[in-house]
């Protein structure tokens, strides 16, 4: 077997443990190929949603599993502060000769992230705010104090010696590209 770790809230983590949770069973051989890709291309809606409208600092890790298809809205778009992201994301990541591994992501979240610029350094700002609520009913309304959901979601994969076989960072649809991923590099297991 192998072992999925992920980052908890306010990532979308718990998006791709729940898309692996919905794996069908590899052992069946009847399962219809079409109807196994609606239905976890309706799980990624449900988590996208959760993660937009749901998700905030203080989520349960199992949160999202009082949520099921029937809670999807008629509506695809979420009540966001600001536009979609148009930036980009980084990660580097390194093992040692002894196993100890190190995974670092940044993000801009636009490709200006918030027009600031700290002038002793030159770096310049992320804006992850954008993904608060303006929605006062929300339990992700932008207030005082409150750590933004977000799309990065730091994933690393190893097998029965702890040895890393994968490991990626996150952006909006990586926790379905990443359990296409994990599913193509190890078939037929059990994580």
């Amino acid at each position: 077997g192998y072992n999925v770790y992920t980052s908890p809230a306010p990532t979308q983590g718990f998006a791709l443990i729940r898309l692996l949770e919905n794996l069908p069973d590899p052992e069946l051989n009847n399962v219809d190929s079409i109807s196994v890709v609606e239905a976890m291309e309706a799980n990624a809606r449900l988590c996208n949603y959760l993660r937009d409208s749901i998700l905030h600092e203080n989520s349960q890790p199992d949160f999202y599993r009082g949520y099921s298809l029937d809670d999807l809205p008629s509506s695809r778009v979420p009540e966001l502060a600001a536009a979609p992201a148009d930036g980009d994301t980084i990660g580097i990541s390194c093992t040692d000769s002894t196993g100890l591994s190190v995974s670092w992501i940044q993000s801009l979240y636009s490709h200006f992230g918030s027009y600031l610029m700290d002038p002793a350094s030159g770096v310049v700002l992320q804006n992850r705010g954008t993904m608060f609520s303006l929605a006062d009913e929300r339990p992700n309304v932008i207030r005082a104090g409150a750590m933004p959901p977000h799309t990065l979601m730091p994933v690393m994969v190893t097998d029965q010696r702890d040895r890393i076989r994968y490991i990626q960072f996150g952006a909006a649809p990586m926790a379905d590209a990443d359990r296409q991923e994990i599913c193509r590099l190890l078939p037929k297991t059990r994580l």
